[in-house]
């Protein structure tokens, strides 16, 4: 009987945990909300990400196109600013073009900016490209003194 009494006693003396205490669901709670909070931020991150990605991708391609256009004579080899693109498509997106004499004579050092134009700071992205064409005036030059060789060897 002696073991009986210690067994009871022992009983009584232990708290009986069923539950979780208040302490430990507000604990709980925070660490939950923390971690979605976490994760918010992380997706609000990549998705900012992709779209600057995709933008920049965009305007690579968009100034290689003109600087393209540039280069074949389509567009005149001048110093333009905020020139819209002449694709409706392409409505959001406007160029610039900044020309030098290069490190020889018959270079020029030709920039291309391409830039999307935009309310918030995330979707303007712009991209410079920087390129060495041939003068085109030295073609025309030289074209138009083989035209008077020719005009004056004729007569």
């Amino acid at each position: 009987p002696v073991s009986m009494n210690k067994v009871q006693s022992t009983k009584h003396n232990a708290p009986c945990r069923r539950g979780m205490t208040l302490f430990e669901v507000v604990l709980a709670l925070a660490i939950f909300l923390g971690s979605c909070a976490v994760l918010r931020q992380l997706y609000w991150t990549g998705s900012r990400a992709s779209v600057q990605g995709r933008l920049q991708a965009e305007a690579v391609i968009h100034a290689q196109s003109k600087m393209g256009e540039i280069a074949a004579g389509v567009v005149p080899v001048d110093t333009l600013a905020n020139q819209p693109f002449e694709d409706p498509d392409l409505a959001a997106w406007a160029w610039g073009s900044i020309v030098a004499p290069g490190p020889h004579i018959d270079l020029l050092a030709v920039e291309v900016t391409v830039r999307r134009q935009g309310n918030s700071s995330n979707s303007r992205v712009p991209f410079t490209l920087r390129r060495y064409v041939c003068d085109p005036q030295l073609f025309l030059d030289a074209a138009m003194q083989s035209s008077a060789a020719e005009a004056s060897s004729s007569e």
